[in-house]
């Protein structure tokens, strides 16, 4: 499956309006927070770095990612902030109790 396909469809416009920008010369690498939808539904949150490396007459020779899956930090700091909005307790405590 190519990038684009795994793409959650929210994400897609930025994704691409910076992967155009490399293409046309006008920025070499870029950096974004994105979502990507697994083989199972799932979906998941990434840091994505994307660079290219560049041909003597400035077009693309190649592209380098760096993908970091963020989904489980993305996840406590919503429930951080969560916790910080509503006064339900320090973010010391457990959120559920056993």
């Amino acid at each position: 499956m190519l990038p684009l396909e795994i793409t959650h469809p929210d994400d897609l416009a930025a994704d691409m309006a910076c992967f155009d920008r490399v293409l046309r010369g006008e920025i070499d690498k870029y950096e974004l927070e994105k979502r990507f939808i697994r083989k199972d539904g799932e979906v998941i949150v990434v840091d994505l770095s994307v660079g290219c490396v560049r041909k003597p007459d400035r077009t693309v020779n190649y592209f380098v990612a760096l993908i970091q899956d963020i989904t489980e930090r993305k996840r406590e700091k919503d429930i951080r902030d969560f916790l910080a909005r509503t006064g339900s307790g320090s973010t010391r405590e457990p959120f559920f109790n056993a």
